[in-house]
């Protein structure tokens, strides 16, 4: 079976873009990410791998394995994951979870990384397929070259 997420984004601000991802059934949680480095527009299979900043103990991750979600194939990028942090300084291009959104700011983000990682395992385990779509709203294709 193939899963189809959602992540919805609000117009920058500042330094800052929130949004929400939304897996349409398993688990719904606010993003955020760097407006520098923020994902181009588009469709992205999200797959749970070994992250090498987990290991290195540079980013948490929920279990001893050091998985966490990585979209694949964005255009001139690699490694980018979803991952726990609060303020967009801590994305390094990546996208932050959340349970919730002050501002600009995120918090609950660990649970919010153990909830969207255990949908992946589960995933994983039954042989389907998980893709995300990142959109903007209010401003549509502000991050298309």
């Amino acid at each position: 079976m193939t899963f189809e997420w959602t992540l919805s984004r609000q117009a920058p601000d500042g330094e800052s873009i929130i949004g929400t991802l939304d897996t349409h059934g398993g688990a719904t949680c606010y993003t955020l990410e760097h407006t520098s480095v923020a994902i181009p527009e588009g469709r992205y299979q999200v797959t749970l791998t070994v992250s090498n900043r987990a290991t290195r103990g540079e980013l948490w991750a929920p279990g001893s394995d050091f998985k966490l979600p990585l979209l694949n194939y964005v255009t001139g990028r690699e490694g980018i994951r979803m991952h726990a942090g609060n303020v967009s300084g801590d994305s390094s291009g990546c996208i932050l979870l959340g349970a919730e959104v002050h501002g600009v700011t995120l918090s609950h983000s660990r649970p919010s990384v153990i909830r969207i990682v255990n949908l992946l395992h589960q995933a994983d385990a039954d042989g389907d397929v998980v893709f995300v779509t990142v959109q903007s709203l209010n401003m549509p294709n502000w991050t298309k070259n």
